[in-house]
């Protein structure tokens, strides 16, 4: 009698994490990843048997909470996440976008290929990973993001640090590619800033970029006032607003416990 073969028919990740939550402290996080069923095993529990073991583990490896992007919306409810944080897609006309006179200046901008940079950002992204919501990156994480960046078909990445009094203290990541009719258009992959010179040091930057005509930001914050620094605000358009982290919550005293609210703490009784 033949010997049986078994066969993978759906998988679940998930890598040892930290969420930043109010107040600025971290918490753990099982940042859940891959998860998937073969589609000829759908609709027969195949995924809520994943997502139970996956949940358990975390719980028994002390996981506070559970965190992911959601391909669909509709899927992940019932296992008891829920959309924690926003971001908004943004097109800037950069013919119209000048930064103010009077915004943060200072501070020295350095261009580096994507190896340069991942050499020398992955120690300054903790300053700069202060707002609720945002996850720590682990060695692996910045090893993906290099794959990623880097396949065949991929538009080759440039990136960019700012340099104030205390060291690196914001980067960037951005491609640059030609569509129809010659124009050009800056797609920022990746931005994050541990103050807001930083920050308009890095958009400074970015809107000086020569024959660009456009310039592209995917699942930016909700509450980052590109906007402010400009002349134009109008220059900046919102182009599209949706679910960003999704978060499900393992050990609810522990999470609510992290939280505070200026010299105020957060407990569950």
């Amino acid at each position: 009698m033949g010997r049986r073969l078994r066969r993978l028919i759906g998988t679940a990740w998930a890598w040892d994490s930290a969420l930043t939550v109010p107040g600025g402290a971290d918490v753990s996080l099982g940042a859940v990843t891959h998860v998937g069923v073969r589609a000829d095993r759908t609709r027969r529990g195949v995924l809520s048997t994943l997502m139970r073991a996956q949940l358990t583990d975390l719980a028994e490896r002390g996981a506070v909470a559970a965190g992911l992007h959601a391909t669909e919306a509709a899927i992940y409810g019932r296992f008891g996440y829920g959309a924690a944080t926003l971001g908004r897609d943004l097109r800037i006309q950069r013919a119209r976008a000048r930064v103010r006179d009077d915004a943060p200046a200072g501070g020295r901008v350095e261009l580096h290929d994507l190896d340069g940079l991942i050499g020398r950002v992955p120690e300054v992204y903790p300053r700069a990973a202060t707002r609720p919501g945002m996850l720590a990156r682990p060695d692996a994480w910045w090893g993906m993001m290099r794959s990623h960046l880097t396949r065949p078909s991929a538009t080759r990445p440039q990136g960019v640090t700012h340099e104030g009094p205390d060291g690196i203290d914001g980067f960037a990541v951005y491609t640059v590619e030609r569509t129809k009719g010659d124009q050009a258009k800056l797609t920022v992959v990746d931005l994050h800033t541990a103050n807001t010179a930083a920050a308009a040091g890095l958009w400074r930057y970015l809107l000086s970029v020569d024959l660009v005509d456009t310039i592209e930001a995917a699942l930016r914050p909700v509450d980052e006032p590109l906007d402010l620094l400009l002349t134009d605000p109008r220059a900046v358009s919102t182009t599209d607003l949706g679910d960003d982290l999704w978060l499900r919550l393992i050990d609810v005293p522990a999470a609510l416990a992290a939280r505070t609210y200026g010299d105020e703490q957060l407990v569950a009784r």
